[in-house]
């Protein structure tokens, strides 16, 4: 998928990379930049594991991993609500997304950060907090 990225001059993300994270030999998982060298490229992490102990040094090290262009932070509540081992504990999550945002933005201040939604959407009122803090 990145090499049809790379082909039609397209933006790619890659999946959560918090597996790669988590255990470094799945690292290679996600190396896609030698298929897209020029290829607009995301790295993602979800939002919630900013709750669990992941912090601004995890978001860069997706970055570097892979090359990124930028990050993205997944948020995908509903998904996490109808699967059984879903996490639902969203409490702190966006002054989390706000520790990454202003660590980011010094640390590697060209790597935007993009929290997206996926498959229901935001409301508006989620929409405006998240640019106001981030």
């Amino acid at each position: 998928m990145a090499a049809a990225a790379e082909r039609y001059g397209l933006p790619f993300g890659v999946g959560s990379q918090r597996v790669a994270l988590e255990v470094s030999s799945r690292a290679h998982d996600f190396e896609v930049r030698d298929v897209a060298p020029t290829t607009l490229l995301f790295a993602n992490l979800g939002a919630i594991q900013l709750t669990k102990g992941y912090g601004p040094d995890d978001a860069l090290r997706a970055v570097e991993m892979i090359g990124a262009d930028a990050l993205f932070l997944h948020l995908n509540a509903m998904q996490e609500v109808v699967q059984d081992d879903g996490d639902v504990a969203w409490e702190g999550v966006l002054p989390k997304v706000e520790e990454v945002c202003s660590a980011l933005s010094r640390s590697a201040p060209n790597i935007p950060v993009v929290a997206r939604e996926v498959g229901f959407g935001l409301a508006a009122d989620e929409a405006k907090r998240l640019m106001t803090r981030a």
